[in-house]
């Protein structure tokens, strides 16, 4: 029989590879892009920093400021830090601070520390062998600020805190709790202390594509007021996980701005009434607690029929010591809401670096685990026959749903 070909992505910070997959060519398939943007050059990237949004440029913030910190986010997110920070770190300079005074505090939350190879990947070579960098931990080195007016109780990094002049890069894409990511998530959860998290955590959430009315959100903006986060760098990415879009200035107004941008070109056509729904996790796809991101694209597309996941997962499992088993944000499989969204959805996972013990602990019994795009077919076709429509989601982590034909 012949075969449709269709070449997806994956492995974010892995080699950012690309994969060919080949489904029947009598399936109907349909592929639902986002509307994507070209890679910004230089001088665009530069004009964000010359024109900030809502204060004036890092450069005269930062003017006899006696030292700095720089929030970036780790590995689990996308965002291409290194295309930024050589134009911080030159507005610094000419704001006459001293490198050696300028610290880099990678803002993990509750994720892994990043080792070598980690932060050359995402700072660049030079700025990791140049700068004092600093893992955040939820643990140790926070100070207690008081509590936010929803009753959240904010402690905050210590270096960050003590630093005269504060400043974030983040990735603007979606987030299924606060919105979209970027902005003042780079405090909260980036640099906050565990009790922080655990309560923000715990307040309603907003839902992908909402930031306006959004409790969550609204308590980690405030959250970083408190912590006196003075400007942040938000970055919109296209599919090949470039920077499409630089937003500089006060962490909100820059931010929205920012979001307004991410909606533009991550937006998506949905078609609905399919019998199999691709979804791609790249550029979400370096670990599996990361990679649910992606599945709202197959609960709009598909009612009834089957779900695949397609998830390089390259660090395996990955590492969140508030969701992963015995965790304190951690629900058990047959507690979550996902189990009544798989009751009439089949969902099969592809990916060759998580386990079976991974998938057990994780998902509802029923989620299939196979380790290749073969398996995964023969899946597929032991399930579906004659006509099949199949809507494949090339960049589903990122990708927004606006339109239901």
């Amino acid at each position: 029989m012949a075969q449709l070909k269709i070449t997806l992505t994956h492995s974010s910070w892995y080699g950012d590879r690309m994969q060919e997959l080949e489904l029947p060519d009598n399936w109907k398939v349909t592929i639902s892009r986002m509307q994507d943007a070209p890679e910004l050059n230089e001088s665009q990237v530069q004009e964000s920093f010359d024109k900030p949004i809502g204060t004036k440029r890092i450069s005269e913030l930062a003017r006899g400021k006696k030292d700095a910190v720089i929030l970036v986010d780790d590995l689990t997110r996308p965002t291409p830090a290194h295309r930024v920070l050589p134009y911080v770190i030159r507005e610094l300079d000419k704001a006459g601070m001293d490198p050696e005074n300028v610290e880099i505090i990678m803002a993990l939350g509750a994720h892994r520390p990043m080792m070598k190879d980690d932060l050359e990947k995402k700072l660049g070579k030079e700025v990791a062998a140049a700068f004092c960098i600093l893992n955040h931990s939820i643990y140790d080195h926070v100070r207690y600020l008081g509590e936010t007016k929803r009753g959240t109780p904010v402690y905050l990094n210590e270096s960050f805190l003590n630093a005269s002049f504060k400043v974030s890069i983040g990735g603007v894409i979606p987030h299924l709790y606060a919105g979209y990511g970027g902005g003042a998530k780079s405090v909260l959860p980036g640099v906050s202390g565990i009790e922080t998290i655990v309560a923000n955590h715990k307040l309603p959430h907003g839902g992908i594509d909402r930031v306006d009315g959004n409790v969550l959100r609204e308590d980690l903006e405030e959250t970083a007021k408190m912590g006196g986060l003075d400007v942040s760098v938000n970055v919109t990415l296209n599919g090949e996980r470039k920077v499409a879009g630089v937003f500089t200035g006060e962490f909100v107004a820059a931010h929205r701005a920012a979001v307004r941008h991410a909606r533009s070109i991550y937006s998506t056509v949905v078609p609905r009434n399919q019998d199999i729904a691709i979804l791609n996790a790249y550029p979400l796809d370096t670990e599996m607690y990361q990679i649910n991101k992606s599945l709202w694209a197959g609960y709009e597309s598909v009612h009834k029929g089957s779900i695949v996941l397609f998830a390089a997962c390259s660090e395996g499992r990955g590492f969140h010591a508030l969701l992963q088993k015995y965790g304190r944000l951690w629900i058990p499989p047959e507690e979550g809401g996902m189990a009544e969204k798989l009751q009439e959805r089949t969902l099969i996972i592809v990916s060759p670096n998580i386990s079976y013990k991974d998938v057990q602990q994780n998902y509802p019994e029923e989620v299939v685990l196979v380790r290749g795009w073969q398996e995964a077919m023969a899946e597929l076709k032991s399930r579906h026959k004659g006509d099949v429509r199949v809507a494949v989601f090339p960049h589903s982590a990122i990708q927004i749903g606006v339109h239901h034909p």
